[in-house]
């Protein structure tokens, strides 16, 4: 039966009309799998990683798990690379199931799958010496128990251990304990919430090779809690301890006593069934329950760590020079959410000793090497803002400093959630004292083209700066009057000028 063709365009696939609801689809792009979807509505969007990813004309095929070809012809995407998906370092790379790139089994080198393996047996032993009880899950005992294999589309680890404690916040307590533990013995270690770090390993900052996901597991209210999906009373400790082996590509590893019943309570009865494209659907209630204890320190981490490996360096723009109008003799500026340090390295050419942090490792790392480079006094660090110890800790930094602050925020709050809003405002709280200001920037103006995975969107209204400010003792007042981007000054209430 002939398809026409505007059922699939360079915008999306019309799942709908197309007969695919429900279909596990493989979207081949010049005859090799590029990403793995179910639609689960009717019209399903292009993963912008892929649009922008390939600018010549390519043929595309959609082919569900038995062979059959749903679609087939040739679109022309338009983006800025070649024919065909690859990394900064030109290596071939399919989407995961969140839309991203990635390098994942069925295209990892041998000389990469045995590092692969040897890392994630070592990490295992690294965590059994120093008492966790660790073992393989998801993705990795799935391949393991199903066919001794990794899953040719995985492209990470995951590894749980077993927490004993029962409080939620004893939990973190644990995990924190857990991930200085690993950082003491090397690891790049990399929080997520409090029951979830990752572990990368090679590449480059904010964009390591491959990563290994350890997610804390405990018992809670009679419960088996395993973030970021898993609260059931389907599991007992039993299921889990003593830990079992498995064999994955050879090699044997922990496992949980009970692998079955683990698989089955997280994927469900079907999990024997491969499908590539399986996104889990946690209920709601599980969703606030783990947000609320454990939190999320990693919103966007992902989008702002590819965005600065690629982008150039901006002009400083106005807020550099309300800045340097602003400075006084032997102040100290301190950038948050510096980016690429556009804002950072025009003041500190200018002589002013200036501080600069961001969460994405990719910006810290060019920001640094450009300071070098151009014989800059400029410190940076990567500062997660979203992670309140981070957030006292830095503030504990500057303090000691003994001067007066001149903070500057360029399209931070704006980008950030309620509560990296929250932590900002008491971070300025802490260390502007009676004579430090802020000067910040905002989209305070809802986009035409908002879109949830593009922080760049987002907004504050102008209320919520205010009052957000006046909940820690602040003052923000609007420096103009333009719709669109607003700039604001920040102050403890009753501070001098």
């Amino acid at each position: 039966m002939e398809v026409r063709p505007s059922l699939v365009t360079v915008e999306g696939i019309d799942a709908d009309r197309l007969g695919v609801l429900g279909v596990q689809l493989d979207v081949m792009v010049g005859g090799r799998r590029v990403w793995s979807i179910t639609p689960r509505e009717g019209f399903v969007t292009w993963p912008v990683a892929l649009t922008t990813g390939l600018n010549a004309p390519v043929v595309v095929e959609l082919i569900d798990r038995l062979g059959r070809s749903h679609w087939s012809g040739r679109l022309e995407f338009g983006g800025q690379g070649p024919a065909d998906l690859v990394d900064q370092r030109g290596r071939i790379v399919a989407l995961n199931k969140w839309g991203r790139p990635a390098r994942p089994w069925e295209l990892m080198e041998p000389n990469e799958r045995r590092w692969f393996l040897d890392e994630l047996e070592h990490l295992l032993g690294v965590l059994h010496s120093l008492g966790y009880e660790a073992f393989v899950v998801g993705g990795t005992l799935l391949g393991a128990v199903r066919d001794r294999r990794m899953l040719g589309h995985d492209d990470d680890a995951d590894i749980a251990w077993f927490c004993r404690e029962e409080s939620p916040a004893d939990v973190a307590a644990a995990s924190f304990v857990m991930e200085r533990d690993l950082a003491s013995r090397g690891y790049r270690v990399v929080r997520h919430s409090a029951a979830h770090v990752q572990v990368c390993f090679g590449g480059e900052p904010g964009l390591p090779d491959f990563y290994i996901d350890i997610f804390t597991a405990f018992i809670t209210d009679g419960e088996f809690c395993e973030p970021i999906h898993m609260r059931t009373a389907e599991l007992s400790a039993r299921d889990i301890l003593p830990t079992t082996r498995v064999v994955l590509e050879s090699r044997e590893l922990a496992a949980p006593a009970n692998p079955e019943a683990w698989l089955a309570a997280c994927y469900g009865p079907n999990w024997r069934r491969p499908d590539p494209s399986f996104r889990f659907e946690t209920p709601i209630d599980t969703v606030r329950r783990f947000h609320g204890w454990f939190g999320s320190q990693n919103t966007h981490r992902e989008y702002w760590n590819a965005r600065y490996a690629t982008d150039q360096l901006d002009v400083p723009g106005r807020l550099a020079e309300l800045v340097m109008e602003r400075a006084r003799p032997g102040d100290l500026i301190v950038d948050l959410g510096c980016g690429l340090g556009a804002a950072a390295v025009d003041l500190a050419e200018h002589g002013l000793d200036v501080w600069a942090v961001d969460y994405a490792e990719a910006a810290i790392s060019r920001l640094r090497q450009m300071a070098g480079e151009r014989a800059l006094t400029l410190r940076a660090d990567t500062v997660n803002l979203y992670d309140r110890r981070q957030v006292m800790s830095y503030a504990i930094d500057v303090r000691r400093e003994n001067r007066r602050v001149l903070a500057v925020a360029s399209r931070l709050l704006d980008g950030m959630t309620h509560s990296g809003r929250h932590h900002v405002s008491q971070w300025l709280r802490w260390v502007l004292g009676n004579d430090g200001e802020a000067v910040v920037t905002m989209n305070h103006t809802l986009a035409d083209d908002y879109d949830y995975d593009d922080p760049t969107t987002w907004h504050v209204e102008t209320e919520a700066v205010e009052m957000t400010a006046r909940q820690y003792d602040l003052a923000a007042v609007r420096l103009d009057l333009e719709e669109g981007i607003g700039t604001w000054e920040i102050r403890s209430r009753g501070g001098r000028r």
